[in-house]
């Protein structure tokens, strides 16, 4: 049985520390409740940090919602100024997606809260 209570005891400190995370990410990155709005973020986000240009096709396929969900939710990040497209490097018929400073501010902020969970 000490197996068992230690198991448990383990998933109900991951359960606190997700809804802790779950709650930052609606306090601190733009979604206006959605949680469309925050995986786009984050995705974009991480595409950055590792120096990887993203494509909105690409962008709208890794978060695992639908395409007229994440349609809706990208244009109103785009138009207040969280998100920017541009035209791809290599190819110019592909629009990339990129995090403003106004995204990565943000972004900043949760990682704070995140450090004195």
């Amino acid at each position: 049985m000490d197996w068992v209570t230690k198991d448990l005891n383990h998933l109900r400190k991951r359960a606190r520390r997700l809804r802790a995370f779950s709650k930052s990410c609606a306090t601190f990155l733009p979604s206006r409740g959605s949680l469309v709005a925050q995986v786009l973020c984050i995705e974009v986000l991480h595409a950055h940090v590792m120096e990887e240009e993203v494509s909105v096709k690409m962008l709208f396929a890794a978060t695992g919602f639908s395409v007229s969900g994440c349609r809706a939710q990208f244009a109103w990040l785009v138009e207040n100024g969280f998100l920017v497209t541009a035209q791809a490097e290599n190819d110019k018929r592909r629009q990339v997606v990129i995090p403003t400073p106004k995204l990565k501010d943000k972004f900043q902020l949760l990682m704070q809260a995140m450090e004195r969970i």
